[in-house]
């Protein structure tokens, strides 16, 4: 009886957590998308060092948007080791106002809310798992529980390829 009590504490834990960050995810989007910023478009230009140690490299992306003739730059506030194509663009917000003050689309936010949906979903499908492996569920319960796996597993794939390919899914790899 305490096994099952710590699983389900353990799934409504998980389910705050993810509800939290998705929170925090919709918060900051809604944020950024309140301020008057208008979209443009930003090219790759180059790499910074971000950070390294004795097994990795990670580099913050420098990118370059122009607003009425005048050229800027905005770097990536995280580090990556992916690094895109010379050349390759994504968007960018700035201000009106201060074209400097600028923000690059598909950020921090996307991981955040992807990360609350996991939190949010896994421990989910593992309670319906537990009850499948128990017999507790309908042949057809049994069923759409395994096509909703699925359709969870293809949703989270696409989002991953739609971030790592900085919100512009392509035929080719990104």
């Amino acid at each position: 009886m305490n096994y099952n009590r710590c699983f389900i504490f353990l799934i409504i834990v998980s389910i705050i957590i993810g509800g939290i960050l998705l929170f925090i995810g919709i918060n900051n989007i809604r944020s950024v998308n309140s301020k008057n910023y208008i979209k443009t478009e930003a090219i790759y230009q180059r790499k910074e060092i971000y950070s390294s140690n004795d097994d990795e490299v990670t580099y913050s992306l420098i990118y370059s948007y122009i607003v009425d003739g005048k050229e800027y730059e905005i770097k990536t506030d995280y580090g990556t080791s992916i690094i895109p194509k010379q050349g390759s663009k994504r968007v960018v917000m700035y201000d009106i106002q201060n074209p400097k003050d600028a923000i690059l689309k598909g950020g921090g936010n996307d991981i955040v809310i992807i990360c609350g949906l996991l939190f949010i979903i896994v421990p989910i499908i593992i309670f319906f798992g537990k009850k499948s492996m128990q017999g507790d569920l309908s042949p057809l319960q049994d069923k759409i529980y395994s096509v909703m796996i699925g359709i969870v597993l293809a949703g989270f794939g696409f989002a991953f390829y739609y971030m790592m390919c900085s919100g512009a899914p392509t035929l080719s790899l990104c």
